[in-house]
């Protein structure tokens, strides 16, 4: 069995199994909330995104990709759920996840026995607080469809993930860990931000090889960024803005 179906069927599995229910504040089980069933699902199944910090839907899907799985959202048709297989991971990445379990079914964890996220009753009170359920577009959209194809080579695992402390910025990221400063837009670009800014805690994906050339990514963002030698005047106009320059790019770039 692959990984991926062997994470669907112990996330169909737990469906079944009214000893687990839904509870965000114990939920790594007998409860669960939507992404640690998930998360969970695959760490079970050999793939250990739990282990390298994948907790929540916010902080998930760098993990994912940088584990072996890609972003097939492209490909899928999100209004019926045709492309999808079995094993596929739905996020919304402020609000929700679940997995997809093939024929056009997922498994869903909603919430407790009162709607709430928190202060149900241990396992599922209803039937329906983890459920196989058919496929649906969530109301806010899915942000991403991962799919699992399988254990990236071992240089392309090095160095992949970075959690962000505090004071940290694209720019300082790419500066220390990538070797150069204007590859910030690459960083952002590969872990699918929309923006610029970023929170101490969050798992960002690095390139795998940190030398590498990034292409047009990287002429791209020089294009942008102009030259190095009026940085510190793109520093000085940023900061009279109460801006960073990631911040201020993004700005005047915004139509």
């Amino acid at each position: 069995m692959s990984k991926a179906k062997e994470a669907a069927a112990w996330a169909e599995a737990l469906a079944a199994d009214d000893a687990n229910g839904y509870d965000q504040a114990n939920r790594w089980g007998p409860d669960w909330d939507c992404s640690s069933l998930v998360i969970q699902a695959y760490e079970n199944a050999g793939i250990p995104v739990k282990s390298r910090g994948a907790t929540y839907t916010e902080n998930m899907v760098p993990v994912f990709l940088s584990c072996g799985f890609r972003d097939v959202k492209d490909s899928i048709d999100l209004t019926t759920g045709a492309g999808l297989q079995r094993g596929d991971v739905l996020v919304n990445v402020k609000h929700h996840a679940a997995i997809c379990i093939g024929g056009g079914r997922i498994v869903n964890a909603g919430g407790n026995e009162f709607g709430g996220a928190v202060g149900g009753r241990t396992g599922d009170q209803t039937g329906r607080e983890i459920r196989v359920m058919n496929y649906y577009l969530y109301p806010q959209g899915w942000d991403h469809v991962l799919r699992y194809e399988g254990d990236p080579s071992p240089s392309a695992r090095e160095d992949r993930v970075y959690t962000v402390k505090h004071g940290d910025s694209l720019w300082s990221i790419a500066e220390r860990l990538l070797g150069d400063g204007f590859r910030f837009e690459e960083l952002r670009k590969l872990n699918g931000l929309d923006g610029y800014v970023i929170y101490p805690g969050q798992v960002l994906r690095l390139p795998g090889d940190p030398s590498a050339s990034p292409g047009e990514d990287r002429k791209e963002t020089r294009s942008l960024t102009l030259k190095k030698g009026v940085w510190a005047a793109l520093e000085k106009k940023a900061a009279a803005r109460g801006l960073t320059i990631e911040q201020m790019t993004e700005e005047d770039n915004t139509p």
